[in-house]
């Protein structure tokens, strides 16, 4: 399940995504130490409005099948962490897919180490730990220009959901896979093969990091024939330079209207 949960004590939680802290209190000296810089920064981020968030998210125009069927606000930290994750599914059942954009703000930027570590590592693991098992051949990295002219790092890679937890399912071939989408679960069947993104950036006119972070099935297996459907993947990935191709004719997909791409994460 990739969930958003809140903090606990030692380490903040994004989607079972870790940012884990050094122990701060080794000794006395130590948490008076980091009393007065947490008191010193909470001062200043209060004063300033440093950590207002400005949100990406997707203009309905480019949604048509899909719905932004949740949203999520955390504050972590003492304040000092904030990110929002907005929840799209696609509306075809036959063929689920899921779209999460997260939002992070920082007193300081994330690094693109950091934001592709939790994006390109974490996040594979977590599916896998959820059954959707990652085909690591088929990894490709790269990266692209983004509709507000921002470059991104991003990852692709095929996966499907393991057989393994078709037990799960008293019903049989079914298996649901939930990823915190509120309002409609997600239901993959097993054995199918799903695409995986992963894309993120810096947003330094809003001072913001942004994640997404989508699955698309692309094949659904009938009693005698496998039906192939690429369109949320289409959808989800497309942009004007044609920089992915569809995973079976391998044409390049040009759009002006894919949903990453057109990401709005600061003001046009």
């Amino acid at each position: 399940m990739v969930e958003f949960e809140t903090v606990r004590a030692k380490e903040v939680n994004f989607g079972k995504n870790n940012f884990r802290f050094s122990k701060l209190f080794i000794s006395m000296r130590s948490k008076i130490v980091a009393l007065f810089f947490i008191s010193a920064i909470i001062s200043i981020s209060t004063l300033s409005g440093c950590l207002e968030i400005r949100e990406a998210y997707i203009e309905d125009v480019y949604l048509k099948d899909w719905s932004s069927i949740a949203k999520n606000e955390t504050n972590e930290f003492f304040g000092l962490g904030k990110w929002i994750t907005r929840e799209y599914a696609y509306k075809d059942n036959e063929f689920p897919a899921f779209l999460c954009i997260t939002t992070v703000k920082t007193l300081l930027l994330m690094s693109e180490k950091d934001l592709e570590k939790m994006a390109f590592e974490d996040f594979l693991k977590d599916l896998g730990k959820q059954g959707v098992m990652v085909d690591k051949n088929s990894i490709e990295k790269g990266s692209r220009k983004m509709g507000l002219g921002h470059v991104t790092d991003y990852i692709i890679c095929n996966g499907s959901v393991s057989k393994e937890f078709e037990k799960l399912n008293l019903l049989g071939t079914k298996v649901k896979v939930f990823f915190n989408l509120k309002d409609k679960p997600m239901e993959f069947k097993t054995n199918e093969t799903v695409k995986i993104l992963a894309e993120v950036w810096n947003c330094k006119e809003s001072g913001v990091s942004v994640i997404c972070l989508g699955v698309a099935q692309i094949t659904n297996h009938g009693l005698i024939f496998v039906y192939k459907n690429t369109t949320a993947w289409r959808e989800m990935v497309g942009d004007p330079y044609g920089t992915f191709r569809d995973p079976f004719s391998g044409e390049k997909i040009y759009s002006n209207s894919g949903l990453v791409y057109n990401v709005i994460c600061h003001s046009k």
